[in-house]
């Protein structure tokens, strides 16, 4: 008979040297590798790693079980003796007076966040908590229960929810099972075309509001809050261009990147021509003519001198990717994701857009606090600069030249397993090929901006802030609040900076309308009760979570 332990190794063994199918044997494996990412377990789920650990079970089982790394479940073995005391000295969440009421809001929140069939998960925040508690209590003719921002706080600690994420991106919309199908049909392209790993590209574009700072900030107390709240123009500039990227699989080849601004001459390109090339259109967007510049006029040249070998190019499905490109060579294949599927698969999309934008705040960030001590002076040598010409080089937000020469920066200097990682993460790419640079994965994303963030941080508090000119020239600059915050030691700012683009302003007064719409069909729906407006729905009715009872909503890019 076998040992508890032995049995799963055999197992694992007779099915690596069964014949089946090695190909999907080894994909398999290769996606239980590098999709693990770190889940934070509470005190039970760690007593219950420590219970199947003393029962036999070896540490690879238990974080294949739970879905977490096997280094988790080795720190969890060795603070037993912690976690045990822990569980005794604990104490257990009291359920409130409408126990009913807050199991019902918890069932709902489980089936609109694990729906089943083809629905998709929606994203519940403060406020629909709110309305739907308040809709439980008046199909149970319940008058006196308040759905405030203390009882959601109690609500989540007895049922023990985690604080709200943001969402971001547009996979949530996929169907995994039917995307694997269908993204098998372009690894099978990429197999039997024989291209080689170096040999595949990938090309995506993304705006940049390349003039803006950061937007949002902590006031003093004691100081009137819609005084301290008016920011400057440079806060909320809206000076946008696209720029279109475009790297190989291995890193070892970046295209030089295309700049589409709306100026067709720009000023600051008189004294001195951008570093990549660059056109315009009047609304700074990308379209089929500048695509077909990209691809003839920087795409293909870069190719000839790469290699004389066979590429794919891969791209999204956006009208302006132009179906019927083609090299006249014949040497470069066209190949296109499936639809709605980019967001996942699309290997720029997967950080490595990302790591070039945080260097580019970082080194924009960088350039204005060098000039900090000869503002007074570089501000009037900039009156009698022409519009257009004035930047970085002033203590001014940057030009279209500064942009350029600093993206070109942050282009060249994007770590190779940086772009590695991207494109291992995406599974885009055949299961061999895979396999090859499975090992260079990492999380490359969160390292990446927290190390943009802290040099960020450390050039800040760098400043005097007791000097009465450093503060003014701050000040001016529209900055002095976010330098605040970080002697503080709050990073947040610079955090919400690095994704600015992300605008949630607009999202959140959509959610407003929203909302109220949603909370009129509930009262239209449910029977009419007075409502006394007394007691709360628990031992107090204390608000300090939240605003005005109100989460941001998730952005959708």
């Amino acid at each position: 008979m076998e040992t508890p332990g032995s049995a799963p190794k055999a197992k694992a063994k007779r099915k690596k040297n069964s014949a089946g199918s090695p190909v999907e044997e080894q994909r398999n494996e290769f996606l239980k590798g590098t999709r693990k990412g770190r889940r934070v377990l509470d005190v039970q789920k760690k007593l219950d790693v420590i219970e199947m650990l003393d029962k036999g079970k070896t540490q690879r089982e238990v974080a294949a079980q739970l879905g977490v790394s096997k280094t988790q479940v080795l720190n969890i073995s060795r603070c037993r003796a912690a976690l045990y005391k822990r569980q005794l000295t604990s104490k257990v969440a009291k359920f409130g007076k409408f126990a009913d009421i807050d199991k019902a809001v918890f069932d709902w929140f489980c089936r609109v966040r694990t729906p089943v069939g083809l629905r998709k998960p929606l994203p519940v925040s403060l406020a629909a908590l709110q309305a739907r508690a308040r809709h439980e209590a008046r199909l149970r003719n319940v008058h006196n229960f308040k759905a405030s921002d203390g009882w959601v706080r109690r609500w989540r600690k007895r049922f023990n929810v985690p604080p709200s994420v943001h969402l971001h991106g547009e996979a949530g919309d996929i169907c995994l099972i039917d995307a694997e199908k269908k993204m098998d049909v372009l690894r099978s392209q990429l197999s039997e075309g024989g291209y080689a790993l170096q040999n595949i590209f990938n090309m995506d574009e993304t705006g940049l509001f390349y003039r803006a700072l950061p937007k949002r900030s902590y006031v003093l107390p004691d100081v009137d809050v819609r005084q301290k709240g008016r920011g400057t123009k440079a806060l909320t500039a809206k000076d946008r261009v696209t720029l279109v990227l475009c790297c190989n699989a291995t890193g070892t080849c970046k295209v030089a990147p295309l700049m589409i601004g709306t100026s067709k001459n720009p000023r600051c390109f008189k004294k001195q021509r951008p570093p990549f090339p660059y056109t315009s259109q009047p609304n700074a967007w990308s379209d089929g003519e500048r695509f077909k510049f990209w691809f003839n006029d920087v795409f293909l040249p870069c190719i000839r001198k790469w290699t004389d070998s066979k590429v794919a190019l891969l791209l999204d499905g956006f009208s302006g990717h132009c179906k019927d490109i083609g090299d006249p060579k014949g040497q470069v294949s066209v190949l296109f994701f499936p639809p709605n599927l980019t967001s996942m698969y699309q290997p720029l999309d997967q950080g490595i857009i990302s790591a070039v934008k945080c260097t580019y705040k970082y080194c924009v960030l960088d350039r204005l606090l060098t000039g900090i001590d000869k503002y007074d002076e570089l501000h009037l040598m900039a009156s009698h600069i022409v519009a257009g010409c004035r930047g970085l080089e002033y203590c001014l937000p940057p030009n279209l030249l500064d942009t350029a020469i600093i993206w070109k920066k942050a282009w060249d200097e994007l770590d190779q397993s940086v772009i590695v990682s991207c494109w291992v993460h995406s599974h885009c790419l055949p299961v061999t090929d895979e396999a090859i640079v499975a090992s260079e994965h990492r999380d490359y994303r969160k390292a990446t901006t927290d190390s943009i963030v802290t040099k960020m941080c450390d050039q800040l508090k760098s400043l005097d802030l007791q000097s009465d000119s450093t503060v003014g020239t701050l000040q001016s600059i529209g900055i002095l609040d976010a330098v605040s915050a970080v002697g503080k030691g709050d990073t947040s700012l610079m955090e919400k900076w690095i994704d600015v683009e992300d605008d949630q302003e607009v999202a959140a007064s959509i959610e407003l309308q929203v909302l109220d719409k949603i909370c009129s069909d509930l009262d239209e729906a449910a029977v009419e009760q007075p409502d006394d407006g007394g007691g709360g729905g628990d031992d107090d009715d204390d608000d300090d979570e939240g605003d005005n009872g109100l989460e941001k909503p998730p952005v959708t890019k």
